[in-house]
């Protein structure tokens, strides 16, 4: 029977369902808003109070029991560059308060306290009492009395003159006499002659000179340099020998190469420069003449030196025509120790006295003190071949320190002698 209910049942349902499709198919549907247009009304109900009217406030905080105090806040200054300049606070500190009022006194003025006083216009000021009750040594000008800008003082040179003979008038043998004079005088001090002694205007012109104590032989030779170098008067000071280049192409060397001839030194001739410079030529006897005009302006002279670019020296050809024209006359010649210098070895070779220069102390006008460091090496030079030339030119600081050096302890290890001792000496 239960089962007969539950098929019933079951096909009820069916018809039910099937009657109620049926009837939806039938029944037309409420169209669809297809635009979405119609909106819902949500209008709020009456007396809800969420449509009550609100003003628009500030959010308060709750009330409490305690007290905000705000204060405006101090903007800092801005600069026109945009940059913050902080604010300082200028607002005067409090002084810290004592513990109670304290009476400073002023504190006692010592015993040995000085009063500062102005002394009047019209009296000196007092000088102070040395330290540690020392007295005070009194001091004068001390130098009142020293001498400045001055050149030493000295006594003219003691070297002896040799004075040549005057040719005989009495129809005797001029070399005869020259020969018998010369062997009086000077028998000790010359050497054999080279040549001719009556035609020699080396030993006519030299100035005698002596080393018993057989010390390296030193000779400086000074270039007069005219208006640019010191005046004969000064130059004439020299104590020790020196010999004197003369310039035939400065004024007035005539008279300067006599007056040093005249105060006991000896003089050389400087090969001529400018127009009259000595030039290699086939023709010798054009040299021989330029030779003869420097050897007549300077007829003192024991010989020729070179001038300080070696010009005779290092052109080809010009040697053999300065030594055969200065063996007519019989002077020596002066040259500079750089290259082969054939000049020198033609004049030995030829007879002739012949020196070699070691160094130009001035080339470049070095000071005092490099002048003086050069003739140490020189000293150190005569040692080592018993024998040394220097050249220097008259300028002040050249002179200033060859008598400088003159007094050192190295100028006592050399004689200082004329540059014909030397040229003796090879």
């Amino acid at each position: 029977m239960s089962g007969g209910f539950g098929a019933g049942f079951l096909k009820g349902g069916i018809i039910s369902v099937i009657v109620a499709g049926t009837v939806s198919l039938i029944a037309p549907l409420d169209p669809v808003d297809p635009g979405q247009s119609s909106q819902v009304d949500l209008a709020t109900p009456a007396g809800s109070g969420f449509n009550a009217e609100r003003t628009d406030t500030n959010p308060s905080l709750p009330d409490t029991d305690q007290t905000v105090v705000t204060e405006p806040v101090q903007k800092p200054e801005t600069a026109d560059d945009g940059l913050v300049t902080p604010v300082t606070d200028t607002s005067p500190a409090d002084l810290p308060q004592t513990g109670g009022d304290v009476d400073l006194q002023d504190p006692a003025p010592a015993e040995d306290e000085v009063a500062m006083i102005t002394p009047p216009n019209d009296t000196p000021p007092v000088s102070q009492p040395p330290v540690l009750g020392m007295p005070a040594p009194a001091i004068e000008d001390p130098v009142a009395e020293i001498p400045v800008n001055r050149l030493p003082t000295i006594t003219p040179p003691t070297t002896e003159i040799t004075t040549p003979a005057s040719p005989a008038t009495d129809g005797t043998d001029t070399d005869a006499a020259t020969t018998a004079d010369a062997n009086v005088d000077t028998a000790e001090v010359l050497p054999p002659p080279r040549g001719d002694a009556t035609r020699s205007a080396f030993l006519r012109n030299r100035m005698a000179f002596d080393d018993p104590e057989g010390r390296p032989l030193m000779s400086i030779i000074l270039v007069d340099a005219g208006e640019e170098g010191l005046d004969s008067e000064v130059l004439m000071t020299f104590t020790f020998p020196v010999t004197f280049a003369i310039d035939p192409d400065v004024p007035g060397g005539t008279l300067r190469a006599k007056t040093f001839a005249n105060g006991g030194f000896e003089v050389v001739a400087m090969a001529p420069g400018g127009a009259r410079a000595l030039q290699p030529g086939e023709n010798p006897a054009a040299v021989a003449a330029v030779l003869q005009g420097v050897f007549g302006q300077i007829p003192e002279a024991v010989a020729l030196v070179d001038r300080p670019d070696a010009r005779i020296q290092q052109t080809p050809g010009l040697p053999d025509q300065v030594v055969e024209a200065l063996s007519a006359g019989g002077q020596g010649i002066l040259t500079y120790k750089v290259g082969l210098n054939s000049a020198d070895q033609q004049a030995v070779k030829a007879g002739l006295y012949a020196g070699t220069i070691y160094r130009v102390l001035d080339g470049e006008r070095e000071s005092g003190a490099v002048i003086k460091r050069y003739l140490d090496r020189a000293v150190l030079e005569a040692g080592k071949d018993g024998h040394v030339i220097v050249l220097g030119r008259s300028y002040p600081e050249t002179v200033t320190a060859l008598f400088s050096w003159a007094l050192s302890a190295k100028a006592n290890t050399v004689s200082l002698a004329p540059v014909s001792a030397v040229m003796m000496a090879r």
